[in-house]
């Protein structure tokens, strides 16, 4: 009966760690998202800072402007944190991870929740959209 209980147990063990291993993947920054501007517009910083930050906060991401080029932003989903930072030009933007809280993030091997990469694609899909309508 042991070895029986024993071999249920060694192969839940085994049936899991994929599924949890997999819950993993490498960080995805997002380097030189190009912005695309409409012809006869004037491109400048103001309007792509602005699109950024409401991009960001349809999303529930808090943002601001930390420095001339340089928007930070936070999102706090239930107990789970991420910080990113987005320099920006008016001619691309990047999304590069910070920091991050109950992600699971892992220095060595660069990884981090698989949840992340989700966040970070839906908000270069929103922040896209709000630079589409602003300028």
């Amino acid at each position: 009966m042991r070895t029986l209980l024993a071999a249920a147990l060694l192969g839940a063990a085994l049936i899991s760690a994929p599924a949890l291993a997999g819950r993993d993947a490498p960080i995805q920054n997002l380097v030189d998202v190009p912005v695309t501007w409409l012809p006869g517009v004037e491109p400048t910083e103001d309007k792509v800072a602005r699109a950024i930050i409401s991009g960001c906060s349809r999303l529930g991401w808090v943002c601001q402007v930390s420095s001339p080029g340089l928007i930070t932003g936070r999102l706090n989903l239930r107990t789970h944190q991420a910080d990113v930072r987005i320099p920006f030009s008016t001619e691309k933007y990047s999304i590069e991870y910070v920091a991050s809280e109950n992600l699971r993030y892992n220095a060595e091997k660069n990884t981090i929740h698989r949840n992340y990469n989700n966040w970070i694609l839906n908000l270069q899909r929103h922040i896209n959209g709000e630079i589409a309508a602003i300028l």
